[in-house]
């Protein structure tokens, strides 16, 4: 481990120079293992895709300090599992209930945003949860696709984020979400050849 010393300037608080100087050394390294990757590529990224990837990035981080992501054995605990059944569980979560996962950190996680309390600590998938991704199920998306979806500010609910309309109401799409739904699946458009 390498030790840095850095002088403090007068008035400037202590934890608060610290945490910016992890949070630069923390992006020092991210660049580079960023520049190390491209570099043992043989494929073409460019400025645009790289924008693309750092805005989702910052999309996953938004949604972690907001609703919290849980690994599997997490969330096997906490709907009344076993953790030692957890990937089967959170399996049959994503098959029956349409619980989404986001890989992260060598491992799919959660966000929080679709999960309610039932008592006793412990959580369940919302119902809300469940018929959104019935509705979004002809947009053909991937879960992280429609988890960036719901998590994104949505000029047809106002502003807020369809995440927020489901923790709001956890039991079934209100109708302003069910339009938002409407409003981001793929219109049908005549096929230009029978017309």
């Amino acid at each position: 481990m390498t030790t840095v010393n850095v002088p403090v300037p007068a008035g400037v608080d202590k934890d608060t120079a610290r945490r910016a100087a992890l949070r630069a050394m923390h992006e020092i390294a991210t660049l580079g293992l960023v520049e190390k990757v491209l570099a043992d590529s043989s494929a073409h990224v460019g400025p645009g895709h790289l924008a693309q990837a750092a805005l989702r990035e910052e999309r996953w981080r938004d949604v972690e300090r907001e609703w919290g992501m849980l690994p599997a054995d997490q969330v096997a605990l906490l709907t009344g599992a076993r953790p030692q059944s957890a990937r089967s569980h959170t399996a049959n979560l994503r098959r029956r209930k349409g619980l989404a996962g986001v890989k992260r950190r060598g491992g799919l996680l959660y966000p929080g945003f679709q999960f309610i309390g039932v008592g006793d600590d412990l959580i369940a998938v919302a119902p809300a949860w469940t018929a959104l991704r019935e509705l979004l199920e002809p947009a053909g998306w991937s879960d992280a696709d429609v988890l960036a979806w719901a998590s994104a500010p949505n000029a047809h609910l106002e502003g807020r984020s369809p995440a927020q309309e489901v923790h709001e109401q956890p039991e079934r799409v209100s109708d302003a979400l069910r339009h938002a739904v409407t409003r981001a699946l793929p219109s049908s458009r005549p096929d230009p050849q029978s017309a």
